[in-house]
């Protein structure tokens, strides 16, 4: 069966493009250029993917889910944010739970398809998920690695993290809503630049608690440091409008010791490293 893809997009020319990239027979193209109309068209018929341009889902991204649901269950669809220059990550991700995958335009047509198709393939393998960030939890990603072990397939494996220090600062400061903003957000940056730069073979989970969290990656070795650059730079490029302007333009966090001194704590950045055994791989009996 053809995968259905549903595009929700304001400009004429750019869902042109879109409809363009998803010519081929393998997918099922229908685009509208309003919230309302692709509401209607899910009510006609669920689809397997939604495409949808920020500067229409403002607003409306619950109602839209949540006809998804009503559509399909539990087995919601995988839904791509295709994001303006103008767009602020953080303030989608703050209160959406249902967007997998976000890229900003201009996009590349080979990389929309290649992330498309790797929602689907993540959404095809069910596991059980991590209910802040909807990453698959620890006791799935033991089996994706007995899995690849078993196939022999050659996978780099690499964690995430915060630094203990500049995570505690800024929980002490902005509080804890704020700092579940903050694991969002390294969470879907994480996911989502492994999607565009791991393909469909990446695998991301959620290993560690809400407020020590820790994303284990899956990857091949050979795109291990172009992801690892990438996410790193924009996690740093959006995790910044998470403080306030005084902040900012410190680049620090100040705080006054028991003394009085003052103490200056960088914001916080992605830690990436090694995780366990840096390669997965075992050949086939």
């Amino acid at each position: 069966m053809r995968t259905s893809i549903l595009v929700a997009e304001g400009d004429p020319d750019f869902s042109e493009v879109i409809i363009e990239t998803f010519s081929s027979n393998e997918y099922y193209v229908r685009a509208v250029s309003n919230i309302e109309d692709a509401i209607t068209e899910i009510e006609k018929e669920a689809p397997d993917v939604v495409l949808i341009s920020d500067d229409l889902s403002k607003g409306r991204t619950e109602q839209l889910s949540r006809k998804l649901h009503e559509k399909r269950g539990t087995a919601e669809a995988p839904a791509l944010i295709l994001l303006t220059g103008e767009s602020k990550l953080h303030q989608i991700l703050a209160f959406n739970t249902w967007v997998d995958a976000s890229l900003r335009r201009p996009v590349d047509p080979v990389v929309l398809e290649s992330t498309v198709e790797s929602m689907i393939q993540r959404r095809k393998k069910p596991s059980h998920a991590n209910p802040l960030t909807k990453l698959p939890d620890a006791a799935a990603l033991s089996k994706e690695i007995d899995r690849r072990a078993l196939t022999g397939e050659n996978s780099s494996m690499r964690a995430f993290r915060f630094d203990d220090s500049q995570a505690s600062a800024y929980r002490r400061k902005y509080g804890e809503l704020k700092y579940l903003t903050m694991v969002k957000l390294a969470a879907h940056v994480v996911a989502n630049c492994a999607l565009t730069h791991g393909g469909k073979e990446a695998f991301v989970a959620h290993r560690g608690t809400a407020e020590e969290p820790e994303f284990i990656v899956l990857i091949d070795s050979k795109r291990v440091d172009e992801f690892e650059r990438a996410a790193c730079e924009e996690f740093a490029t959006n995790s910044e409008l998470l403080y306030d302007k005084k902040d900012r333009m410190e680049g620090c966090l100040i705080e006054l010791d028991a003394a009085g001194k003052k103490n200056e704590v960088p914001l916080i950045s992605l830690v990436a490293e090694p995780a366990g055994e840096e390669k997965v791989a075992h050949p086939r009996s």
